[in-house]
């Protein structure tokens, strides 16, 4: 089960990170070179702890729809 779940949040999160990825190519692509990289939504830039902290929920939501 640990297996699954683990694969089942890389999958999540991988999915995640390519879907905000593009998001903020997007939008640099969009203005000039000379944007500012502050001026893309923070909301869509994951800080370290932010990644783990996403990581951890994604695992406890998928553990409590096991049980």
């Amino acid at each position: 089960m640990t297996k699954d779940v683990n694969e089942a949040t890389v999958a999540i999160v991988q999915s995640y990170l390519q879907y905000t990825g593009q998001i903020i190519a997007s939008v640099l692509n969009k203005q000039a070179y000379s944007t500012a990289f502050k001026d893309i939504n923070d909301d869509l830039v994951l800080r370290p702890d932010e990644l783990i902290e996403l990581i951890d929920r994604v695992q406890r939501a998928l553990v409590s729809t096991d049980d």
